[in-house]
């Protein structure tokens, strides 16, 4: 343990925060994937995952909760995908072998509807 921080503290980008970690509880890998899901929706909106203008503790108390904007905009699979990246629970949660197995899914399905479009063009 660095000098920085103490039992019990939280530490983490508030942004990002799965609720165990915002409430200072056991962090595991459930955890980051509930951060890749708000990656994945920042990456396919264009939108950060909370409100403009929030304080780091208003941040941190929505992240308790599980609460973030609501992905809007985005392909079924991969809002589909998100959404179950960040189920309150982390029981819920794909594990990383299971999103690898579902973006390689949605990749694959998107190059043949472009070969298919490509085909009719």
């Amino acid at each position: 343990m660095s000098d920085d921080t103490r039992a019990g503290d939280t530490v983490g980008t508030p942004a990002y925060m799965s609720p165990e970690q915002a409430r200072g509880e056991t962090v595991t890998t459930a955890s980051d994937m509930y951060s890749f899901g708000l990656f994945l929706q920042v990456l396919f909106t264009e939108r950060g995952p909370h409100e403009e203008g929030l304080t780091a503790p208003q941040v941190v108390e929505r992240a308790a909760r599980g609460e973030s904007v609501v992905h809007r905009g985005v392909d079924r699979d991969i809002g589909s995908l998100i959404t179950s990246l960040k189920s309150l629970a982390p029981s819920d949660r794909p594990t990383a072998l299971d999103v690898i197995d579902r973006l390689t899914g949605i990749a694959t399905r998107t190059r043949r509807a472009m070969q298919r479009v490509a085909a009719i063009a």
